[in-house]
């Protein structure tokens, strides 16, 4: 075999394998890539349906972890046909994997907001479960910095800010105030006990004169009657659980938050208007009402007082014209998981307490999702 023959061989060879890995380069990044086009494609088309799709149950959405859910309802509004609003992705975008069964995704997005051009270094985090592909964080290096964030693989299987200074700063503000405030109390209660003592001391010692039988008061049959008057539980609207109940809704059904921004996953006590006005649509069938979800995370069973006395005199009045009002009641110590659920028309309520006992009418299965019923012209769960 003579040399040039061998030297050509080899040289192929050498293409071959050269060949082969860069294909398998561009193949394996392919089905990542693909689920940051469908993301991108998502925002500019309003489809809200594909983003539930992409997401997991909890995302770490821009440095806070959020049921994902919540991350759609932020996104909306932001995207929406009211708004001048595209985005698209201006470079490369470069996929590694950051820990096992994780990749990251990072690329430059261009925003249009409002008629506002911006730039921002972006990325993806994507987890993998057998052929399972979701986006289990999405964030940008400006906002990772201006909030002193990193993620990190550790982040993502514990669930918790490990090794971030944003928590460490939280921990010891979280901490720095027990020892010096305990040391004020203990000091405080020395003193009380201090000033007693001396107090009793000083006062002269005399006998205390023994009452007689009519002086003491005889304990009445009344008395040890116990209070009677029933006990009144309270609903209250929390954030998580609206998150819930919108996520609920078909797509048939156009959501419009009408209620106050939220405070510390509560709502302000002077709100006076329902939560959310619906709209379903149908070929040519519409209607539109109001839901007003309310959630207790705990239940005696007994009198429970669905709204504040004012505000339900405000959801009276607004009963007097269209549209109607539907109360969400839910019972149940997780936000998102309630273990009982009811739909309560307004118009049956005589006042702003209901019986438990007469809940069961209203109950639905709480896993079940809303439904219109045309025919008989109400909000239902199937």
């Amino acid at each position: 075999m003579s040399l040039n023959s061998i030297y050509l061989k080899l040289v192929a060879l050498f293409c071959c394998t050269s060949l082969n890995s860069i294909y398998s380069k561009i193949e394996s990044p392919t089905k990542y890539i693909y689920v940051v086009n469908a993301w991108n494609k998502a925002h500019n088309n309003w489809h809200f349906e594909a983003l539930n799709n992409l997401y997991t149950k909890e995302v770490w959405y821009y440095c806070e972890k959020l049921p994902k859910a919540a991350c759609i309802r932020l996104k909306t509004k932001i995207v929406s046909p009211s708004k001048v609003f595209t985005q698209k992705i201006v470079s490369e975008i470069k996929v590694s994997e950051f820990a096992s069964g994780y990749f990251k995704c990072s690329f430059t997005k261009e925003v249009n907001y409002q008629n506002k051009i911006n730039q921002y270094p972006s990325y993806l985090i994507l987890s993998q479960k057998g052929n399972v592909i979701k986006i289990v964080a999405e964030s940008d290096e400006i906002t990772d910095r201006k909030l002193k964030f990193q993620i990190t693989p550790e982040i993502l299987t514990s669930g918790k800010l490990i090794n971030s200074e944003k928590n460490k700063q939280n921990q010891k503000s979280e901490t720095s105030w027990f020892w010096p405030t305990l040391g004020f109390l203990l000091l405080i209660s020395v003193l009380i006990g201090l000033f007693k003592w001396g107090f009793r001391k000083s006062e002269p010692i005399s006998p205390t004169p023994k009452k007689s039988v009519q002086e003491s008061a005889p304990v009445t049959e009344k008395e040890n009657i116990p209070n009677s008057k029933p006990i009144i539980e309270k609903a209250y609207t929390y954030y998580y659980f609206r998150q819930y109940i919108m996520s609920k809704f078909g797509p048939n059904f156009l959501l419009k938050e009408k209620g106050p921004k939220y405070r510390n996953n509560y709502y302000p006590k002077d709100r006076f208007d329902p939560e959310l006005l619906v709209e379903f649509s149908y070929n040519d069938y519409f209607v539109e009402f109001y839901v007003h979800p309310v959630l207790m995370k705990s239940c005696q069973k007994q009198t429970i007082e669905i709204l504040p006395p004012r505000e339900f005199a405000v959801f009276k009045e607004l009963m007097k014209a269209p549209p109607r009002i539907y109360i969400v009641l839910a019972i149940g110590e997780k936000q998102d998981n309630p273990d009982e659920i009811f739909i309560i028309p307004f118009k049956d309520l005589e006042s702003n307490n209901l019986e438990y006992s007469s809940l069961k009418k209203y109950s639905y299965h709480p896993k079940a999702n809303f439904y219109f019923d045309m025919s008989a012209y109400k909000l239902i769960m199937k």
